[in-house]
């Protein structure tokens, strides 16, 4: 059976998720799956995934690696905010599926944050895979909500159901810190 083959098997976002983790482990990339799989893991109200978002520490030369294996499931596009600054993120397109993949280059100092916290998750039951923590997942919801002016209610709603999911199990300290210095501290305290 062939890599392609194998991936095939499971649904979206699932089928994406693994084949990208799967070069990431294999290339010693330090990663971390967020956005709606992150949602999944830690909310309660489940919607669609329609993209998968990862937080990913890479080398240059990792970096290159990883084009050159991805590119086998996906095409690729490198995404720079200015053409002289290094690449901020990867855009994956599943050739079987079409299925989205985001990678967010890390950035200190809440990206790398983020992977410091990250943590072994059984989501969809194949395989372990790295997970932002409830807290990141949840501070990167009301960051998007906030860039979206408001009008991106699912990144609310997704924030607001973390939160009251998780409940007790968050720390509340960490939250508050990474709020205040995000800039999200009156979101914070609106959706709890």
């Amino acid at each position: 059976m062939t890599q392609q083959q194998s991936y095939d098997r499971y649904n979206e976002p699932f089928a994406s998720v693994y084949a990208v983790a799967d070069v990431f482990d294999h290339l010693g990339v330090a990663y971390a799956l967020g956005g709606a799989c992150a949602r999944l893991a830690y909310g309660s109200h489940p919607r669609e995934v329609d993209e998968a978002v990862f937080f990913a520490e890479m080398r240059p030369e990792q970096r290159a690696a990883f084009e050159e294996k991805a590119q086998t499931l996906f095409h690729v596009e490198v995404e720079r905010s200015e053409p002289a600054q290094p690449p901020r993120s990867l855009r994956l397109k599943r050739l079987a599926t079409l299925f989205d993949v985001r990678i967010w280059l890390a950035r200190p100092p809440f990206e790398t944050e983020i992977l410091a916290r990250r943590r072994e998750h059984g989501l969809g039951r194949r395989r372990l895979v790295w997970l932002v923590s409830p807290e990141d997942a949840i501070l990167s919801s009301l960051h998007w909500y906030n860039r979206s002016g408001g009008e991106q209610i699912a990144w609310w709603d997704d924030a607001v159901d973390m939160l009251h999911t998780q409940g007790n199990t968050l720390d509340r300290a960490y939250l508050e810190t990474w709020a205040q210095r995000l800039g999200l501290r009156t979101l914070l305290q609106a959706a709890q």
